[in-house]
């Protein structure tokens, strides 16, 4: 929140800290909500936050969709069935007790 500025303005802050602040949702946001709650700003003067939102929203989904595809998405393979419940058991000696 200190980085995206809402308390603290963005051209205030050092080159470095100011990249992290970009690469922030909430930055975007708090612009989009500037300009239309304060500033009454049309929509092609809010044109630029606007991609910028959209273009992390899909960065993050493409993201998204790549560690699903590779983490929770099924192999193909058949899973191995399961053994009867009676094979799994450990056979008693003849006498009947052990």
């Amino acid at each position: 929140m200190l980085l995206s500025g809402l308390i603290f303005p963005l051209h205030a802050m050092a080159a470095g800290v100011r990249w992290i602040g970009y690469l922030l949702p909430l930055t975007y946001f708090i612009q989009l909500s500037r300009g239309v709650m304060i500033r009454g700003a049309s929509l092609s003067g809010l044109a630029v936050p606007l991609l910028a939102l959209a273009g992390l929203g899909l960065a993050v989904f493409a993201l998204s969709v790549v560690r699903f595809r590779r983490d929770l998405a099924p192999t193909g393979r058949e899973p191995e069935p399961e053994p009867p419940a009676d094979a799994a058991a450990v056979p008693t000696p003849a006498g009947g007790s052990r």
